[in-house]
């Protein structure tokens, strides 16, 4: 248990202890100079916790209870919501239940304090108990009379108690927080001047701090086919046409667009006997809303063809794409697949067993393919995610899956570098040969050629944290020094920062 100093205010204590908010605030910003940081506010996500934290290298998370009043222990008001995270606690599986922090201005008897936190006093602690059940709802009650008592005076073990005031957080951050010099040297403003003028000329870090974005460039086809139509919607063209299958087009203001042309031989040639067809280079083709929206329309098209052909399923819900299969699971759907010139394998759909054995739900690998038009250019854009089923084929429910999808957010599955992993297995799966093929259909049969494709180029890389390049430093010469107007240098370096 950790103690700042207390300060007794008197009469205007309440006045200046400040705000629970700002209480809360400080607690959070102390704990960041420890190395926490925050995940959730409950001022956002609407958590029972007043935030949720994490800690670099570590996977547990850090549930915090800001307290900017005096607590007594077995108040009945303090023991309700304790009670709650005991629950919270009790309900989860050992490997994902969470660290209590527990903030308070000052406490009342801290011998019960020390007996329960420091001490784990069995007695004391089924004392507690006693009062939290008394006070709790029928399933909160149930929860905690069901669970075993090692559970539960591991969640008093593994509480960490702060007890502090506003304003003794508040110094303690103040001395801990590192200060610049109040009265930099000459040679410190001499070389401050010179990082400022790297600044000004905008000269990029000599190691680049890049990030890897989820959007793979897309070179379309030179040209794209525009043919006039009596026909005022898709459909009519295939109930008129049962038995033809038609390459991927685009019917709109009665204009049909189309990578494919409209040759005499070509199933759209024939069924539109359009006498006038225009060929249009995309560059040359003015770019509008209208434009963008055909051509966005005609790649969405061809993802899912190629989809289809990678036999993946397509939820609505989620308008994303999913490994599924007729057949129930016991084990793993893995696939093999290369990164960096290296083989690896990845889970596609895992069943999730229950601790009898029996298996309680599927998780499938899915991933959403939008389009986008950026910066005057077409991409694809690849948002990895999970879909869940009790079949091994059909998605779940929102709410069901929702619920899922939130539990496997806090997983490991979504760490940073299996989240990039996920992005780089999926471009690999869909766009091994580095292009999604336009399908060009010569007869009314099967029989296709690719003789166009979209072309799926690398990730988009970003410059992150631009700054200077950083000059070396050197040692003054005393001669130049005597020369700085360093009033000059820092009055134009702060104005520079603001």
């Amino acid at each position: 248990m950790f103690c700042l100093p207390i300060i007794h205010l008197g009469k205007r204590r309440e006045a200046l202890l400040g705000s629970a908010e700002l209480y809360k605030k400080t607690v959070i910003e102390y704990l960041a100079s420890r190395g926490y940081y925050v995940k959730m506010d409950s001022y956002v996500e609407g958590t029972l916790a007043d935030c949720v934290l994490s800690r670099k290298g570590e996977d547990r998370e850090y549930w915090l209870e800001a307290k900017a009043t005096t607590i007594s222990l077995y108040e009945a008001k303090f023991a309700s919501e304790l009670g709650k995270y005991l629950v919270e606690y009790l309900i989860r599986s050992p490997q994902n239940r969470f660290r209590m922090i527990l903030a308070l201005h000052d406490y009342r008897r801290k011998r019960n304090f020390k007996s329960i936190y420091d001490e784990l006093d069995e007695t004391n602690i089924k004392k507690l108990i006693e009062v939290i059940t008394n006070v709790a709802d029928k399933k909160e009650k149930r929860i905690i009379c069901e669970a075993a008592f090692g559970d539960i005076r591991q969640f008093f073990e593994e509480t960490k108690v702060i007890r502090a005031s506003l304003q003794g957080l508040q110094e303690t951050i103040e001395k801990i927080r590192p200060k610049p010099p109040t009265t930099p040297k000459l040679a410190d403003a001499r070389y401050a001047a010179e990082v400022l003028n790297r600044y000004r000329t905008n000269q990029p870090l000599e190691e680049k701090d890049t990030l890897l974005s989820n959007l793979f460039a897309l070179k379309l086809p030179d040209n794209i086919y525009i043919a006039p139509t009596r026909f005022n919607y898709a459909g009519e063209i295939y109930k008129k046409n049962p038995e033809v299958i038609f390459p991927i087009f685009r019917l709109v203001g009665g204009k049909i667009y189309s990578f494919h042309p409209f040759s005499a031989k070509s199933a759209l040639g024939k069924t539109l006997k359009a006498k006038s067809v225009d060929e249009v280079k995309l560059k040359e083709w003015g770019v509008t809303q209208d434009t963008r929206n055909i051509v966005l329309y005609l790649i969405h098209r061809q993802i899912d063809k190629l989809c289809e052909e990678k036999n993946l399923s397509y939820d609505e819900r989620t308008e994303s794409y999913f490994f599924s299969d007729y057949k129930l699971r016991e084990y793993p759907i893995r696939i093999r697949w290369k990164k960096a010139g290296r083989v690896s394998t990845r889970r596609v759909i895992i069943p999730v067993k229950k601790e009898e054995g029996s298996i309680y739900y599927y998780a499938h690998r899915a991933v959403e393919i939008p389009a986008r038009s950026l910066w005057g250019k077409y991409f694809i854009q690849l948002v990895p995610r999970w879909i869940f089923s009790g079949d091994c084929y059909t998605p779940y429910s929102g709410d069901i899956s929702d619920r899922l999808d939130r539990a496997y957010r806090k997983s490991n599955f979504t760490r940073n570098q299996n989240q990039l992993n996920d992005v780089l297995f999926w471009s690999w799966y869909l766009f091994s040969e580095g292009s999604i093929p336009i399908e060009s259909y010569l007869k009314t049969d099967t029989i296709r050629s690719y003789s166009q494709t979209l072309k799926v180029g690398d990730q988009i890389s970003v410059l992150s944290n631009v700054k200077p390049n950083i000059p070396e430093r050197e040692e003054a010469i005393e001669e130049e020094i005597e020369e700085i107007d360093t009033a000059q240098i820092l009055d134009s370096f702060l104005v520079e920062e603001d």
